[in-house]
């Protein structure tokens, strides 16, 4: 998904189009309970939440979180994210900071992000962000959660390494050996995030 270079003012309506629609048939469908009812629910949820992940305000404030979450390892700063990897290569792990770091979750998006998207992350949606991130991408199917996810991660990681090549870049700069350290770091999760 090449978001910033692909989508144009219509796809963002469309996408905005498409995720309403499916926001009134998760409305629509909770209404029932049968096992017919469940399974069409199950359909559509995932090409649903994939859509939303990667509709405008909510990729770009899962964008900013990644990135911060990401370089608060590098930061003395006292925050959250320092006591959750929501980043980690270890799926249950991951699970685990977002299960656990939901207050941290919730917090960031109140001071960033749009009043939709903290609208859309309710609990029943942000739990479901939790499972979505902590599973494998099936391979194939670009539609998947998981691949929407991946977009905010590896945009928020480029990012960041771009930032402190930039830094790196600056004339009179003198690295010291942490901050190659952070750079090479960065560098390799980057290219982890994008394969």
């Amino acid at each position: 998904m090449m978001y910033d270079y692909f989508f144009t003012d219509k796809t963002k309506i469309d996408l905005k189009y498409v995720h309403e629609r499916c926001q009134k048939y998760d409305e629509c469908l909770s209404s029932f309970d049968c096992e017919e009812i469940n399974k069409l629910k199950d359909t559509i949820n995932g090409p649903c939440s994939a859509v939303a992940y990667i509709d405008p305000d909510n990729e770009l404030c899962l964008r900013g979180f990644f990135r911060k979450a990401y370089a608060a390892q590098f930061s003395d700063e006292d925050s959250c994210f320092k006591d959750y990897y929501f980043l980690d290569n270890d799926l249950k792990k991951r699970r685990s900071a977002f299960i656990n770091g939901k207050l941290c979750f919730v917090k960031y998006a109140r001071e960033y992000c749009t009043t939709a998207t903290i609208d859309y992350f309710n609990p029943k949606k942000y739990q479901e962000l939790a499972e979505s991130i902590s599973l494998e991408e099936d391979g194939t199917d670009c539609k998947s959660p998981q691949a929407a996810l991946k977009y905010p991660i590896c945009k928020a990681l480029s990012v960041e390494f771009f930032s402190k090549d930039d830094k790196l870049n600056t004339p009179g700069f003198q690295p010291n050996q942490t901050f190659m350290e952070q750079y090479a770091k960065i560098c390799k999760d980057t290219e982890v995030a994008v394969l």
